[in-house]
């Protein structure tokens, strides 16, 4: 394997990791890409917190305070290190690869205002529940890695539907159906633009002398 093969691998189990438990936390994802970035990480899972506070969901918004964030943070890193685990001597951990999440924990711990004591609690528990969740989901960690690679990237509409359909979700959730009526709008605006399209040019046929 190539070093660059070895490098999306990794790459899309750390934006995996980070998506899974972002569902499984609530939040809504908007993108998953392994095709961003320099040097030998790239990618990123976009979570998006206007749609969540328009959609009475304001818990996640960047002066919520939510530690629940910490696990997601820490969801990318372990899902990465997971990988290599079971793959000793295929995969190398990215070193460096997590200092982005670890820096953006650090901010999220001094926002909340807890001393030291409090901090390395909350960094404890934390990290343990994004190990419990990927331990107990990581079926579907595979599923959104594999399609990563496949593919390069996802909607989140489509790794929502894959982690429901990998973790055994029937319930309605709101996060899906936002996602069907903007893809439903973005069909309508598509096929609108070409019938404009197919209008313009029969006029130009039209009144060509």
């Amino acid at each position: 394997m190539t070093n660059e093969s070895m490098y999306r691998v990794l790459s899309a189990y750390h934006e995996a990791g980070h998506a899974v438990v972002g569902h499984l936390i609530g939040r809504y994802i908007q993108e998953i890409s392994i095709v961003s970035g320099k040097g030998r990480y790239r990618g990123y899972c976009r979570f998006n917190a206007f749609v969540e506070d328009m959609n009475l969901h304001p818990e996640w918004h960047e002066t919520s305070k939510n530690p629940e964030l910490i696990t997601i943070y820490y969801a990318g890193m372990l899902a990465m290190a997971y990988i290599c685990a079971v793959n000793e001597g295929i995969y190398e951990y990215l070193e460096g690869s997590e200092q982005s999440d670890l820096e953006k924990i650090d901010q999220l711990l001094l926002q909340i205002g807890s001393d030291e004591q409090q901090r390395s609690y909350l960094k404890d528990k934390r990290w343990k529940q994004a190990q419990q969740r990927l331990s107990d989901h990581w079926d579907a960690v595979n599923t959104i890695a594999t399609c990563l690679l496949e593919q390069s990237s996802l909607t989140g509409g489509e790794a929502h539907r894959m982690i429901r359909k990998s973790i055994g979700e029937t319930t309605s959730d709101w996060r899906v159906e936002v996602w069907n009526m903007q893809e439903l709008n973005d069909v309508k605006k598509t096929t609108y633009k070409k019938a404009a399209n197919h209008k313009q040019k029969g006029r130009r046929l039209y009144n060509r002398p």
